[in-house]
């Protein structure tokens, strides 16, 4: 064998030893944590091989992802939206007017005024049904009483709930007319309704003096951070 040979063969050992060196390397230092390590290194020279001087590696694990918190659920109310009222303003259209001469000798027969009967539901009336508190005290209520529903959370479901229900002449609200007008989901829808059937008597609505029962309607809103 020459000596080009022996030294092939001689490379060829030196590299599988290194691979096994490296695998068993590995095995043993599967899972532990890192710190210093010390590498020497060896280069041919002449047929010789040669220490090289010893470097010394800093190892570090790369630092873990940051965890994005979980969006905390928070449920914001709105006040009751007002009944859909189309106000015409007239100020500007003026039309001519016939005079009147007043005689003395006319005889003036007063108007007699007749009470017609009210038909409820309103969808307006003069003094509007307010919850314990006013405003103030609505929201406060559903503050307190709303329970954002934990599929909704899951999966991200947020938006307003557009409810609608009718107060009576007592301050009641009639159960058979709660109606969801609009929602993003009937778990939302559902949470609604409960909380508004669990509300405490209204002060009713009147007209003419007189209590009447009136279309509320009110807008729920259900927002993640």
């Amino acid at each position: 064998m020459n000596a080009i040979e022996e030294r092939k063969n001689r490379m060829s050992m030196l590299i599988g030893f290194t691979w096994a060196l490296g695998f068993s390397l590995c095995a043993f230092e599967y899972g532990k944590p890192l710190g210093n390590y010390i590498y020497k290194g060896f280069h041919l020279d002449n047929d010789r091989w040669i220490e090289e001087d010893p470097v010394q590696v800093a190892l570090r694990l790369p630092e873990p992802p940051k965890q994005m918190p979980k969006p905390k659920p928070r449920v914001a109310m709105a006040v009751i939206l007002p009944n859909f009222i189309d106000v015409i303003d007239n100020a500007d259209k003026r039309r001519d007017l016939p005079d009147f001469e007043i005689n003395p000798n006319d005889v003036y027969v007063p108007l007699e005024y007749i009470d017609e009967p009210i038909i409820d539901p309103l969808d307006f009336a003069e003094e509007m049904p307010e919850f314990p508190g006013g405003e103030e005290g609505l929201i406060r209520f559903l503050g307190s009483q709303l329970k954002y529903p934990s599929f909704a959370k899951e999966n991200g479901i947020e938006g307003p709930v557009y409810i609608k229900f009718v107060v009576n002449e007592k301050g009641d609200i009639e159960e058979n007319t709660i109606e969801i007008l609009g929602s993003p989901h009937a778990v939302l829808s559902q949470e609604a309704i409960r909380v508004i059937k669990a509300m405490p008597l209204w002060k009713p609505g009147k007209q003419r003096l007189k209590n009447v029962a009136v279309n509320m309607k009110l807008p729920i809103k259900f927002l993640l951070n």
